[in-house]
C-alpha cells in the first residue's frame, strides 16, 4: 500500500510539472484570430466554435490503426477542399499522456488497468492533424465505468487536450456519448454520468482554453428503447431523475435528454448521431427517403420537444459527430450512391441547412464495418463497392455546388483578439510556441477490441468494434511491456 501510495504522489507530481512546463504556451500555430477575412472566410463564433454561417465539413476516420488522415485525403484526391474536423474515439480509463514501462507500472500500482495504446496514444493523431487547420473532436468515454475513472486519468487527458491547444488545434470534447442509452455499462445512469462530465469539463478547461464540450445523448427517437444490458431499473436511486413524468415507469413519454443534462454553463454544442440503414431489420439497400434527417430532428418526444426544439431552447449549435448511409454488397435494392447521397444533401444544401438552422457540423462516418450480421459500407472514400468511382465524385461534386453555405478548414477564421477564445496575437507568445520541440510520436502499437462489443453491436451503435475502409483484422491482445506492469504491480498489491 505505501508503495502504490508513492507512485501515485509521484505521477501526481509528473502531472503537475508538465502542467506548470508547458504554461509558458498558448495556443497558436495556426492563424487562430484574424482581423480582416476574404469572401471566403467564415467566422467562428468564439462562445462555441459554431460557424456564422455554413455547415463544416468533416469526416469520421478510422484512425484506431486503420487508416490515417493522409491515406483518406489521397483516396479522394482530387480534392481541393480539406475536412473542417475529425473525429476520434477514446476510453479514459486507460489513457495515459506518458510511454514507457514506469508508466505502466505506476498506472497498475494505482488501481488502473494495462494502458489500451489503441485509445491511449494521441501523439499519432496529433501529427496527422497538424498543419491541416481543422479542429478535433473526441469521445472520451468511462468505458469501465465512471468509477473506474482516476484523477490522474482526468488530469493527464486534459494535459493533452492542452497540447492540441498548443499546437493550434481546436478540440470539441464528447463526454461519455449516448450516455441516455442503455447498451454502453455507463449508460442510464444520470447522476454519475453529470459529475463525470463537469470533472471533466473542470479539469481540461483550467489547462486548455481553446476547447469546447458536447452533450451527446442518443437520438431520442425510440426512447427509452427495449435493446442493451444497463437499463435503469425502478429500484435504482436515479429511477426519479428519469421518470420525468412520474408515472413511476420509463417509457416514450419521458423526456431523453434533460435528466442527464449537465448544466448550460458546460454545455457548448448539442450532437447526436444519425444513420439511414434502410426499414428494419436492415436487409435491404433502400434509398434514403426526403426528409429523413428533418423528420428525425423534428419528431416530438417525451417532454413535448422535438430534438431541434429542444436544442434551440438552449442556444446551442447541433453537431453530427457521426452521420452515414449504409450500403451492404450481400443485400439485395438500389446501388451504394443511392443510400447515401440524399443523406449529405439533406445535410449541407441550402434547402437542407434552411429546415436544419441550429446544424453547424456533420461528420462523415467513413468506415467499413460489419453490423447486424453484415459487412456495411458507410464510407464515401472505401475501395470497395464501387464507393471511390461512384459516390465519392457526387460527393465532392454536390459540396462544391452548394459554394460557401458548406465550411472547409481553409475557410475557417476566429473573430480578432478575443483572448476568452483562447485566441493570442502576441507575438512572442507565438515565437515560444514556434520553438517548441514537441515529442516524437511513438512506434504504431497493436491494440485489442474494447469493450463488450457484442452488447454494442446488439444495439445497432455504428461507432463500436469499428473497422476502417480497408476492413480491420482482429489484433493481438496487449503488449509485452503491458504483461510486465500488471506481474511486477501485482506482486506490490
Amino acid at each position: 500500500m505505501l508503495l502504490r501510495t508513492t507512485f501515485s504522489a509521484t505521477l501526481a507530481f509528473l502531472v503537475a510539472a508538465a502542467s506548470s512546463a508547458s504554461a509558458q504556451f498558448v495556443t497558436g500555430r495556426r492563424p487562430l484570430c484574424t482581423s480582416a477575412g476574404t469572401p471566403s472566410t467564415v467566422f467562428v463564433n468564439c462562445t462555441n466554435f459554431a460557424p456564422e454561417t455554413g455547415v463544416m465539413a468533416g469526416f469520421n476516420v478510422d484512425l484506431d490503426g486503420h487508416d490515417t488522415v493522409a491515406a483518406f485525403k489521397s483516396r479522394m484526391n482530387p480534392w481541393t477542399n480539406s475536412p473542417a474536423l475529425y473525429v476520434r474515439e477514446m476510453s479514459l480509463t486507460r489513457f495515459s499522456r506518458y510511454q514507457g514501462m514506469f508508466m505502466k507500472i505506476a498506472q497498475v500500482l494505482i488501481g488502473q488497468t494495462p494502458l489500451d495504446s489503441r485509445k491511449e496514444d494521441l501523439d499519432t493523431f496529433i501529427s496527422q492533424i497538424r498543419g491541416q487547420n481543422a479542429m478535433f473532436v473526441v469521445s472520451i468515454d468511462p468505458w469501465y465505468g465512471y468509477n473506474n475513472v482516476s484523477d490522474e486519468a482526468v488530469s493527464l487527458f486534459a494535459l493533452k487536450m492542452q497540447e492540441f491547444n498548443q499546437y493550434g488545434i481546436p478540440v470539441l470534447i464528447r463526454p461519455a456519448h449516448e450516455m441516455n442509452a442503455p447498451w454502453y455499462p455507463y449508460g442510464m445512469q444520470p447522476t454519475a454520468f453529470k459529475d463525470f462530465y463537469r470533472k471533466i469539463h473542470r479539469a481540461v478547461r483550467a489547462v486548455a482554453p481553446y476547447t469546447r464540450f458536447i452533450y451527446a445523448p442518443n437520438l431520442g427517437t425510440g426512447y427509452p428503447w427495449t435493446i442493451g444490458d444497463y437499463h435503469i431499473k425502478p429500484t435504482d436511486p436515479d429511477f426519479p431523475l428519469a421518470d420525468t413524468n412520474n408515472n413511476k415507469v420509463l417509457d416514450t413519454n419521458d423526456d431523453p435528454y434533460t435528466p442527464y443534462y449537465p448544466g448550460d454553463e458546460y454545455v457548448d454544442w448539442f450532437g447526436c448521431s444519425t444513420y439511414w440503414k434502410g426499414d428494419y431489420p436492415y436487409n435491404g439497400n433502400q434509398v434514403v427517403p426526403d426528409n429523413f434527417i428533418f423528420g428525425q430532428m423534428s419528431q416530438v418526444l417525451g417532454g413535448g420537444l422535438s430534438t431541434l426544439q429542444w436544442a434551440q431552447r438552449r442556444n446551442l449549435p447541433i453537431i453530427f459527430p457521426e452521420m452515414a448511409g449504409s450500403f451492404t454488397a450481400a443485400n439485395s435494392g438500389v446501388p451504394n450512391i443511392q443510400t447515401k447521397q440524399k443523406f449529405w444533401q439533406q445535410i449541407y444544401s441550402p434547402a437542407g441547412q434552411t429546415v436544419l438552422p441550429g446544424l453547424k457540423a456533420g461528420l462523415w462516418f467513413d468506415y467499413v464495418k460489419f453490423e447486424d450480421n453484415a459487412l456495411r459500407d458507410f464510407s464515401i472514400s472505401s475501395n470497395r463497392n464501387g464507393t471511390l468511382t461512384q459516390v465519392a465524385p457526387s460527393f465532392k461534386s454536390d459540396l462544391a455546388g452548394y459554394g460557401t453555405g458548406v465550411v472547409w478548414a481553409a475557410n475557417i477564421a476566429m473573430p480578432s483578439a478575443n483572448a476568452a477564445c483562447g485566441c493570442f496575437v502576441n507575438n512572442e507568445a507565438k515565437q515560444a510556441l514556434a520553438d517548441w520541440t514537441p515529442p516524437p510520436s511513438p512506434s504504431p502499437t497493436t491494440t485489442t477490441t474494447r469493450g463488450p462489443t457484442a452488447t454494442a453491436t446488439a444495439a445497432g451503435n455504428t461507432s463500436d468494434g469499428a473497422v476502417g475502409p480497408r476492413v480491420a483484422q482482429t489484433f493481438v491482445v496487449g503488449s509485452v511491456v503491458g504483461a510486465i506492469a500488471a506481474v511486477v504491480g501485482a506482486l506490490f498489491v
